[in-house]
């Protein structure tokens, strides 16, 4: 692992393991570490087009800490969305994927081991959905409807599809039943909503009743 080296209030650069996990952060605070003070962490799987640290720097803006995991610097790893691309083996690297980073996250001892939160967005939101939930206290899928089944667990999940996504329409996850659980269509959004107001504060809510 690579020492952690935060200039001004906000950082975002690679850790753990040179180019593969990017991790952001806002107002992290080196004197609380040393009191020994544990941080929520987010881990975000981005989609299938390319690795952008956007998103993390999205919700490092909403105050959490967040490693990235860059699916595309995995050897053999192509885009999704490619023709002839065999999806199965791309869903299963994703699954391995999180169970790297929920490994990597148990080593560090600032991290709070009890929040521990996974989100993805569009393929990764097919992972987060896929994922049984061992490990994390919640999750969070992005522009991504469950039509492949989202994983029996009880842990809570939020489900944030935009209303004009090309790829799910409106159509969100099956969470009724299921405690501590909400779904939304993003209004006037697509498929991707970065930043979006309704989507910032439907994350900073459902995350935050876990701080």
């Amino acid at each position: 692992m690579h020492a952690l080296h935060v200039a001004g209030n906000k950082f975002c650069g690679y850790y753990l393991d040179h180019e593969y996990t990017q991790v952001c952060m806002k107002n992290f605070s080196a004197e609380a570490r040393k009191r020994g003070r544990k941080f929520p962490v987010v881990v975000f799987l981005h989609g299938c087009q390319r690795f952008s640290g956007e998103y993390a720097a999205w919700l490092a803006d909403l105050g959490y800490i967040t490693f990235s995991p860059d699916s595309f610097q995995r050897e053999g790893r192509s885009p999704h969305c490619a023709t002839g691309v065999s999806k199965d083996l791309i869903h299963l690297m994703r699954q391995s994927e999180i169970t790297y980073a929920r490994e990597q996250l148990r080593k560090l001892d600032w991290v709070d081991q009890s929040k521990v939160f996974l989100v993805g967005m569009s393929e990764g939101g097919r992972a987060v959905a896929d994922h049984t939930g061992a490990g994390f206290k919640a999750k969070v899928i992005l522009a991504y409807d469950c039509k492949k089944g989202l994983a029996s667990g009880s842990e809570p999940v939020l489900n944030l599809v935009g209303i004009l996504d090309w790829e799910w329409g409106n159509g969100l996850c099956g969470v009724s039943g299921r405690p501590n659980s909400f779904a939304f269509n993003v209004p006037e959004r697509g498929h991707s909503f970065l930043e979006d107001e309704f989507a910032s504060e439907k994350i900073k809510m459902f995350l935050g009743q876990f701080k």
